[in-house]
């Protein structure tokens, strides 16, 4: 997994994100995990849906598209659930309430960074 952030209007909003990407990475997702601490997220590039089976905590979810833009956005995910987005490009998860604390909206965009100069999250998580 490569680390990097994620912004929304500038202002960063997830200062551990977590980009998951391989196929093992993202189907392991966040199972196992207690909790995440405040400011950590992960980013599942290339997938429209996710499911919460196994989950120890509720998720706050965003859905985006290839540029970045929030197309679904769902609060405190319980487990044992499914979600899905058409048209979705990459999907972020984070303890629930955080992203909410954030005030996200759909339509939002959201721009990720990554911490070493090689990596681009634009063709993989979907911002710009």
């Amino acid at each position: 997994m490569r680390a990097a952030a994620a912004a929304r209007n500038g202002r960063v909003f997830a200062s551990d994100l977590r980009v998951a990407e391989s196929v093992l990475e993202r189907m392991r997702g966040l199972l196992g995990i207690k909790s995440l601490p405040e400011g950590s997220a992960l980013c599942l590039p290339g997938c429209r849906a996710i499911h919460t089976f196994f989950m120890r905590f509720n998720l706050d979810v965003l859905f985006l598209d290839r540029a970045g833009v929030v197309l679904r956005f769902e609060r405190d995910v319980k487990p044992w659930r499914i979600l899905w987005c058409r048209g979705a490009f990459g999907v972020i998860e984070a303890q629930a309430g955080w992203l909410a604390a954030c005030s996200f909206r759909v339509g939002d965009v959201v721009e990720i960074t990554d911490r070493s100069s090689v990596f681009s999250m634009t063709t993989q998580c979907g911002a710009s």
